[in-house]
């Protein structure tokens, strides 16, 4: 094959996807986990100051968004690092709905 035939063949496969594009799609996906988080903590630390209590639900939420991008991603590159962040963050997840049930109930 000749440099022009592989650069042809590689447009063909790549025709609909646009490299920039991409990288600012995943750009805009990182940023929006960092604002959710910032978003969390604020809202965590107004309402721990009114209510001097402690709001698990939004952190659980948060952590669910975060962990279902990272399982996406495992899968998707088979990488299992990203899935091991993912287990973690699930065990987090669940302990954090347990205890806010369990202060729910008792």
């Amino acid at each position: 094959m000749t440099k022009d035939e592989i650069l042809e063949k590689s447009r063909q496969e790549n025709k609909e996807r646009d490299l920039y594009k991409l990288s600012v799609e995943s750009n805009a996906g990182r940023i929006g986990i960092i604002v959710m988080y910032v978003v969390v903590a604020i809202l965590t630390i107004v309402h721990f100051i009114v209510t001097k209590k402690f709001n698990r639900m939004l952190w659980i939420i948060a952590l669910t968004v975060d962990l279902s991008m990272d399982i996406y991603k495992g899968v998707k590159l088979k990488d299992k690092g990203w899935l091991a962040v993912a287990v973690g963050l699930a065990a987090i997840d669940v302990m954090m709905t347990l205890r806010m049930l369990g202060d729910m109930y008792i």
